[in-house]
C-alpha cells in the first residue's frame, strides 16, 4: 500500500500546476473552452518538452520507429489537399509521442499518489461547479438541463473523456489509501463524478470502465480484486447520487419539465449508434482508395466528409484513413510490442510492480477502449492526460529495465526533435488574434479549434445523398434553440429539447401557449403544432424549404433552408 507522502517534489508541483491550470484558466479566458484548452496544452507541452528533452535517453528501437513514423507522416502531410492543416496535426501528434518518452525521468509511489490527489481536487472542483449550476438553475425556475449543468468543456462528451482518464486512475490509487479520512473524501469525490457521468449519458465512459476491469485483471491480477471492489462501491454510490439529483429532487422541487434532465441518460435511446457505423464505413472506404498515405492528417474534418463529425470517432480508423495503412500498422505493432515488454518486466517482483502500475493500467485500458468509440486523440484535455498516463508507463518501464541500452542524443538532434513543437506553438500564437476576435461563433474552423471542420472542396467528401452520418435534425434543433434563447429569455418562456426520435425536436412554452416543433430533414420541412391551454385550441402548420419559419410564441422568422443547411 502507498503511505501518506507529505513532501511534494518539484516534478509533483509542476504536474499539479499544469493540471490545475488546464482546469481553472479556461473559465477566465474569453474563449470557447476547447480553444482555451488547446492553447494552454500546446504552450505547456512546448515548454515541458524544451525543458525535459536535453537529458532524455532513447532506445535505438524507439528512435528508429519515431524516424519512420515521422517520415510517413511528413509524406502524408505533403500529399494532403491541405498541407498546412495536415502539418499542424502531424506536429501535434509528433509532440505527444516525443513528450511521452521524455516527460518523466522517474516515477514512484509518492508521485502517483500526488497526481491522484490533484485529480481528486480537480474532479471535486468540477462537481462543485456543476452542483452550483444545478442550484442556480433551480432557484431561477428554469428547466434542469445537462448541457447547462455540466460546465468547463465545449461539449458534454469532452467531460466524459476527462473522466475516462481520471476516474480509473483515482480508483486504483484509492484502493491503496491507508488514511480513512482521505479514503472517505476520495470515495465521495469519485462517486459524485460517477453521478455526473450518469447525468451526461456518455455511453463510451461506461464501456471504458468495464474494459478497465478486464485490463487490470489481465495485467495486474494481484491488485485486480481491490480495484473492482472500489470501482463498484463508487459506481453504486454515484448511482444513488444520480437518482437523488436527476430522478427525485426535480420532482420534489417541482422544477419545470422535470423529465428534461433524465432525457440525456435513462430516458435516452441508448441502442442507437448515432451514425458511428456509417462514418466508420465511409472512412474505411476512403482508406481502401488511399491505402498508402491516407487522405492526409486532419482531412476527415473537411466540410461535408462526415456532414457534421470532424473525425471518425475511432483512433484506429482515423489513423488508417488519414495517415495510411503502413503508418497505422507500424504504430500499432510498436505499441503492442511495448505492451508485451511491460507484461514481461512486471512478472519480476510482481506484487510490488503491479501495484505501482495499476493506476496507469486502469486509465490507459479504459481510454484505449473509449477511443474506439470517441475522439480521445483529438481533444486537448484528453491528449494532455494521455501524455501523462503514457509518460508514467514509459517511465516505469525505464525504471524496471535499467540494463537496456539507451543513448543520449547530441544537441543538434534534440533541436530537430523540438522543431515541430516550436512550429506548432508558433502557429497557435499566430492564430490567436483570429480565435480571440471570433469566440463562440458558428464560423467553420478545423477540429484543431472549436467546431471542427475544414472548408476546402475535396473529391472524397461525403455527399448529403450518401446518408446521414449523424442525427442532423438534432443539430438543426440546437441551431434553432440558440437563435431562440434570447427571445425566450426576454419573455421568460421555457424551452425543451426532444429526448427521443419520435418526440418533438423542440417544445416552447409561453404562458398558456405551447408550440411543438418537428424537423424533417428527408422532406426538408419543419412542422409546428400550436396549442393553447386557455381555449383548448390546437393547429398545425408546415413550412417547406422555400418558406420562412414563423412562430406564434415569440417574434421569430427565418428561412427554413438556412436552418436545415
Amino acid at each position: 500500500m502507498y503511505t501518506c507522502h507529505r513532501i511534494w517534489s518539484v516534478t509533483d508541483r509542476i504536474a499539479l500546476g499544469c493540471l490545475a491550470g488546464l482546469a481553472l484558466l479556461p473559465f477566465f479566458l474569453p474563449l470557447e473552452f476547447h480553444d482555451a484548452q488547446r492553447i494552454l496544452t500546446i504552450l505547456l507541452a512546448t515548454v515541458l518538452l524544451g525543458k525535459q528533452l536535453w537529458e532524455a535517453t532513447w532506445t535505438p528501437l524507439t528512435l528508429t520507429i519515431l524516424a519512420i513514423l515521422a517520415t510517413l507522416g511528413l509524406i502524408a502531410s505533403s500529399l494532403s489537399p491541405a498541407p498546412l492543416w495536415s502539418g499542424v496535426e502531424f506536429a501535434l501528434l509528433f509532440t505527444v509521442f516525443v513528450l511521452t518518452q521524455v516527460l518523466l525521468r522517474s516515477v514512484n509511489a509518492a508521485f502517483i499518489q500526488h497526481i491522484a490527489i490533484t485529480m481528486f481536487l480537480i474532479q471535486g472542483g468540477y462537481v462543485l461547479r456543476h452542483l452550483w449550476n444545478y442550484a442556480e438553475i433551480t432557484l431561477n425556475g428554469y428547466p434542469l438541463n445537462a448541457l447547462a449543468i455540466i460546465d468547463g468543456f465545449s461539449n458534454l462528451r469532452f467531460y466524459g473523456q476527462f473522466l475516462v482518464w481520471t476516474i480509473p486512475f483515482c480508483i486504483a490509487v484509492l484502493t491503496t489509501y491507508k488514511s480513512t479520512r482521505w479514503r472517505f473524501l476520495a470515495m465521495n469525490s469519485l462517486a459524485l463524478s460517477w453521478s455526473m457521468a450518469y447525468l451526461s449519458g456518455t455511453r463510451s465512459f461506461f464501456i471504458a470502465m468495464l474494459a478497465s476491469i478486464v485490463m487490470t485483471w489481465w495485467l495486474t491480477p494481484t491488485a485486480w480484486k481491490r480495484y473492482v471492489q472500489w470501482l463498484l462501491i463508487t459506481a453504486f454510490l454515484g448511482m444513488a447520487y444520480y437518482a437523488f439529483l436527476v430522478l427525485w429532487l426535480p420532482e420534489i422541487l417541482n422544477t419545470p419539465e422535470p423529465e428534461t434532465l433524465a432525457s440525456y441518460s435513462v430516458h435516452r435511446e441508448l441502442t442507437n449508434s448515432n451514425g458511428r457505423l456509417d462514418i466508420w464505413l465511409h472512412a474505411l472506404q476512403q482508406t481502401g482508395e488511399h491505402p498508402w498515405f491516407g487522405l492526409g492528417p486532419m482531412m476527415t474534418a473537411e466540410t461535408g466528409f462526415f456532414k457534421t463529425e470532424a473525425h471518425p470517432h475511432n483512433y484506429l480508423i482515423q489513423w488508417l484513413s488519414e495517415w495510411g495503412i503502413p503508418f497505422t500498422l507500424l504504430l500499432s505493432l510498436f505499441l503492442g510490442y511495448q505492451l508485451w515488454r511491460w507484461c514481461q518486466v512486471m512478472q519480476t517482483h510482481a506484487t510490488e510492480r503491479q501495484l505501482l502500475a495499476l493506476p496507469a493500467v486502469a486509465s490507459i485500458g479504459a481510454a484505449a477502449t473509449a477511443g474506439l468509440l470517441d475522439g480521445l486523440i483529438v481533444m486537448p484535455i484528453s491528449l494532455a492526460y494521455m501524455t501523462i498516463m503514457l509518460g508514467i508507463a514509459v517511465s516505469l518501464q525505464r525504471t524496471w529495465t535499467p540494463d537496456t541500452y539507451r543513448i543520449r542524443l547530441p544537441v543538434w538532434a534534440n533541436l530537430i526533435l523540438l522543431m515541430p513543437s516550436l512550429a506548432l506553438a508558433g502557429f497557435t500564437v499566430y492564430q490567436l488574434p483570429r480565435v480571440v476576435d471570433a469566440p463562440f461563433t458558428l464560423n467553420p474552423h478545423t477540429r484543431f479549434w472549436t467546431d471542427g471542420s475544414l472548408t476546402f472542396a475535396s473529391q472524397y467528401a461525403k455527399t448529403y445523398e450518401m446518408g446521414g452520418a449523424s442525427k442532423s435534425h438534432t443539430l438543426a434543433a440546437v441551431k434553432l434553440s440558440v437563435d431562440l434563447y434570447p427571445l425566450l429569455h426576454q419573455r421568460q418562456c421555457q424551452l425543451h429539447l426532444g429526448a427521443t426520435e419520435h418526440a418533438p425536436d423542440l417544445t416552447i412554452t409561453c404562458g398558456t401557449q405551447r408550440e411543438y416543433i418537428f424537423i424533417n430533414l428527408n422532406k426538408k420541412q419543419v412542422s409546428v403544432s400550436t396549442e393553447n391551454y386557455g381555449d383548448q385550441q390546437r393547429s398545425t402548420q408546415t413550412f417547406n424549404e422555400t418558406d420562412t419559419l414563423t412562430l406564434a410564441t415569440v417574434q421569430y422568422s427565418k428561412a427554413v433552408h438556412e436552418l436545415l443547411e
